[in-house]
């Protein structure tokens, strides 16, 4: 990309930081990555509407993430600009049983918070390293019927900086062509009330269940595969894929899979690793698709 921008006149707008040549490994869960061009952090959902339309008028590639949980970035880096949303957007409002949840916002401090209220619904997703839009992308996209179950409502900014409501978020997925480009600002569930002891009891299950994957100390993404079913565990024990290793990535195979970084892995490690399993898990009429966001080297951006 070879487009020329003044950073002081964006400067003189946005509140957030601006940083240039970004190393991506810091903002990953896999610690790969090379140096974005620009990487953005707003301040709140003002700086997030200045730096997409300012960004979109001077056809700058971008890409938005959130924690980076299940991005996987080139070692060359991105020749576009990031821009970043964790501990942004990250309000948590409950109102009986309606929860209002900035995309910011991680599914373990939600889940928190609806237990704290004793609100049943989400106790699945307990131990998920992941934001909430983040989750919202991923439910979508492999076509879970419990979004539009469990969510009342999305808020979404488009492109252009406006905002726009959908009452069933699996339609902001019908499209799977489509680059996502429309950014998840808020998310409000409809949970039910539930026992407090039943719902930490199931808590609790979830944690022992996890436990290897919350207590690893190696840097860590996922998950990385997308399926109709929600939790592939048994299918990766009846396939022998769980502690397979490419260089040093790993795979953990609980859930929809998660890839450790042993040490100093590559990113064609991953994309190895996971094409392996791919190759072992042999199943009829079942689709098992990558779950990782690549950020690539070079994007083409059309203005």
């Amino acid at each position: 990309m070879n487009t020329v921008v003044n950073l002081d006149e964006l400067q003189s707008y946005f509140t957030g930081e601006i940083r240039e040549n970004e190393l991506l490994k810091f903002h990953t869960g896999f610690r790969i990555g090379g140096p974005a061009k620009v990487l953005l952090i707003p301040r709140g959902i003002e700086d997030l509407r200045l730096a997409i339309t300012w960004v979109g008028k001077r056809c700058i590639p971008y890409q938005v993430i959130g924690n980076g949980t299940s991005v996987l970035s080139h070692p060359a880096g991105y020749d576009g600009w990031v821009i970043k949303l964790a501990n942004v957007l990250n309000h948590i409002q409950i109102k009986g049983t309606r929860v209002y949840a900035g995309a910011g916002a991680t599914m373990t401090a939600l889940l928190r918070h609806t237990i704290a209220h004793s609100l049943t619904g989400l106790e699945n997703w307990w131990g998920i390293p992941t934001t909430i839009g983040g989750w919202v992308v991923k439910m979508g996209r492999c076509k879970d019927p419990e979004l539009d179950h469990l969510i009342q409502e999305v808020y979404v900014m488009e492109p252009d900086g406006l905002i726009t409501r959908w009452i069933e978020p699996s339609q902001l997925f019908n499209d799977e062509t489509q680059d996502f480009k429309r950014i998840i600002v808020e998310v409000v569930f409809n949970l039910n009330h539930g026992e407090r002891e039943e719902i930490i009891n199931k808590i609790q299950n979830r944690q022992d269940e996890w436990r290897f994957v919350t207590q690893n100390h190696f840097p860590m993404a996922g998950p990385v595969f997308f399926s109709t079913e929600r939790d592939l565990t048994e299918v990766f024990v009846k396939h022998e894929v769980s502690g397979l290793r490419r260089g040093q990535a790993a795979f953990l195979g609980i859930g929809s899979g998660y890839v450790a970084n042993l040490g100093e892995a590559a990113y064609n490690d991953v994309l190895a690793l996971l094409k392996d399993i791919r190759e072992k898990i042999v199943i009829p009429d079942f689709n098992l698709r990558e779950g990782l966001f690549l950020l690539k080297s070079r994007e083409v951006m059309g203005c």
